[in-house]
Formats: structure tokens, sequence, C-alpha cells
């Protein structure tokens, strides 16, 4: 017997099983925020009481992000990803979304396309190893530990870049041991942020917002990435979108690899509203 069910931790074992890569601890603490967030549309699909299959859903007002994407390998040709993927798009839209967001392998972009999903844009994929960062002057920006102090004032200037509200997801993930963040703020207000998720083997870096009038360029960045240096050295993973080459800038100047590897942001419904200039990088752990 097939059934959907809410997510719950125990029905994360199988793919943490098949997926190799992916870090117990640090998969398990991720999934607990984006469910403590979206209780009621993060699904676990069932075989005879078994799970073979998952989706998470993110809402922000208008916009509903689906992510976590999976059905086990010997249940793949059946159409169960697509199953999945409906009753996330469902749920969302029911909830008022009238833009749904995904971020795809290429290799499953034609499968969303069948869905209604159209490409946005490609999303390139950075590193920057510790030994490689060229610090920019950053002579007047103060950075400071991003804490719950700070959640008001942060997501006021990451919505003039994001056009969302995403207050009550940094207050669930800034309780999360492996998430750490940082402000940036110049004559006392914010021209920039950056959130990071520790891995074994990395930082993964998002999100990261820049005020993008701010001179020299590259200099919210290199304040932000020197911050997460002090902390730890592993290097830092980042996502950005290929919508402003300048911004991409910002991270070459600092030491930035451009990786062969990239993702493609996909909606359906209507395209988001959003000023890329100040994104360096997407994503935050709850998606988005």
């Amino acid at each position: 017997m097939t059934e959907f069910v809410p997510l719950q931790e125990l029905h994360l074992d199988f793919r943490i099983a098949e997926e190799k890569d992916i870090e117990r601890d640090w998969f398990v603490l991720h999934m607990r925020d984006i469910v403590a967030y979206e209780q009621k549309g993060c699904f676990a699909l069932l075989e005879n009481d078994q799970p073979v299959g998952m989706i998470t859903t993110t809402r922000y007002g208008k916009a509903g992000w689906l992510g976590w994407l999976y059905v086990k390998e010997s249940e793949r040709q059946r159409g169960l990803g697509e199953k999945l993927m409906l009753l996330g798009i469902e749920y969302l839209e029911s909830c008022g979304c009238s833009s749904v967001l995904l971020e795809a392998v290429f290799k499953a972009a034609p499968m969303y396309a069948r869905l209604g999903f159209e490409r946005q844009f490609i999303t390139h994929h950075y590193r920057l190893e510790r030994e490689a960062f060229k610090p920019v002057s950053s002579e007047g920006i103060t950075i400071s530990p991003f804490t719950q102090s700070d959640l008001e004032s942060v997501a006021l200037f990451d919505s003039r870049y994001s056009h969302v509200d995403r207050q009550a997801l940094f207050g669930v993930v800034l309780g999360n041991p492996t998430f750490a963040g940082w402000v940036a703020r110049k004559d006392r207000r914010v021209v920039g942020f950056m959130g990071r998720t520790l891995t074994q083997k990395n930082q993964q870096i998002g999100p990261l917002v820049v005020d993008p009038t701010i001179e020299p360029q590259g200099a919210v960045a290199s304040a932000l990435a020197s911050a997460a240096f002090e902390v730890d050295h592993r290097l830092l993973y980042i996502r950005c979108p290929e919508v402003d080459p300048d911004r991409a800038t910002d991270l070459t100047q600092i030491g930035c690899e451009q990786r062969e590897v990239a993702t493609v942001r996909m909606v359906r419904g209507e395209r988001p509203t959003a000023e890329f200039r100040g994104v360096l990088c997407l994503g935050c752990p709850g998606k988005g």
C-alpha cells in the first residue's frame, strides 16, 4: 500500500543509507529545522509502511519552495517522484503561493518542465580555500555575529533584495548548532550578512547578501569571508546566480574559484520579484 505521511526523523534513514555523501548529524539537524518551520508541508512516501521517498516545502508569503526530493533507487521509474512533486505543488498552491520554485540539477530539469516549471537562471558554484583568499580592503566595515537580536534588522535588509520575509526561518536556523552567521555594518547600518552551515568537508554558505553600492567592490564579501575563516578553516562553498556579472566579480576578486558544476533555478507560476544585484549566494538552510 502506498501512502503519504508527514515527514518525521524516523523516515530519513533510508536516504542516509543510500546517499553516502550525506552526513547523518548535519542532515538530521537540517531536516529538523525545515520540518519545524513547515510542519504540514513536508512529506514521506511509504510503501507497505516503509519509507521510499520524501519531499520538503518552505514558504515565504506568496513564494514557495520545493526541496530534498528523493526516491529510493529500487523504486524509481514508477512515477513516484512526480507524485511527490505534485503533492508539494498542491500544498504550496493551496497555501496561496503564486510562485513555486526549486533548484534543479540539469538532468532532472526535463521532469520539472513537464510539470510546468520554466528556467529562471543558472546558478554557478564557487569554492574559496583559505589559502587562496585575497582580502579586499574593508575599512569602515564592522562585523558581528548574527544573533537573535539582529533578526529584525537583517530580515529588513534581506527583504530589499529577496522581496520576501525570511525572519521566521532565520529565527529557526539560528538555533541549529551547525549554523552560524555574521552581519556587516557601515556607519551602524546593515550592509550585508552571511550564513554558513558547517559540514565535515566545508562551510556551506547561504544566504550571502550585500549592499551593491558599497565600494570597493568585494569589500563586504571579503569582510564576511574573513569572519568565517576566523572561526573555521574549512573551505567556503558558494552558489551564485548568473544574473549580474558584477556580483560574481565580488567573489572572484576575493579568490573564489568557479567549479564546473552548476544548477538551474526553475519556477512555476509567477516569476517572483527579486533584486539580484545584491545577492552573492542564494539559499539558506531552509531553501530560498
